[in-house]
């Protein structure tokens, strides 16, 4: 594995190809949209797809959520079972067409997204929660955990030289690179 360094530390994994749609990002195929059986466990899984179905229950009569306040897996899936078959299918098309679209920065950091969205998460994932978070200390490397209002940002940063960390992930008989980062 290569891990491309930008000038600030950063890394990312090299050649990882970045989730384009929800449909990737939530690892949700169009198929689990459509069939209530499998959309059951979406519901479960997926707090985004919770949110959404509460905001499809906004009932313009009443001036409230059809569903009310709570959009926990209980209410929505009771709240999907009253619905008539025509505002199922409106609500699936309409879900699919959502799943369609890339996350958006709010859903970026999501507890709920399966596959990371670009090679920096993707380091991330390996680097902070993968099974290479015992090297971090030996390789130089930062977690950057922003969590926190106005700074979401979550990555991790090389604070040694890629030729010390190369040297380190050769000490530690790891099959990983790090490379300058061209851009």
């Amino acid at each position: 594995m290569t891990f491309l360094v930008a000038r600030d530390g950063e890394i990312r994994l090299s050649g990882f190809e970045d989730s384009v749609t929800r449909f990737e990002a939530y690892a949700v195929s169009a198929n689990e949209v459509r069939d209530p059986d499998a959309f059951s466990w979406v519901v479960e899984r997926v707090q985004a797809v919770r949110d959404f179905i509460q905001g499809f229950s906004w009932d313009d009569a009443l001036g409230d959520f059809a569903m009310g306040d709570d959009n926990d897996t209980e209410t929505c899936t009771a709240y999907l079972e009253d619905l008539s078959d025509g505002e199922a299918l409106r609500l699936s098309r309409e879900l699919e067409a959502w799943f369609a679209e890339p996350p958006s920065p709010d859903e970026r950091y999501s507890p709920d997204i399966v596959r990371p969205l670009d090679g920096v998460g993707m380091a991330y994932a390996l680097f902070a929660h993968g099974e290479l978070w015992q090297a971090v200390d030996r390789l130089g490397l930062v977690e950057i955990d922003g969590a926190s209002p106005g700074n979401d940002y979550r990555g991790m940063q090389l604070e040694i030289s890629v030729v010390e960390a190369n040297a380190a992930a050769g000490a530690l008989g790891l099959p990983i690179r790090f490379e300058e980062d061209a851009r």
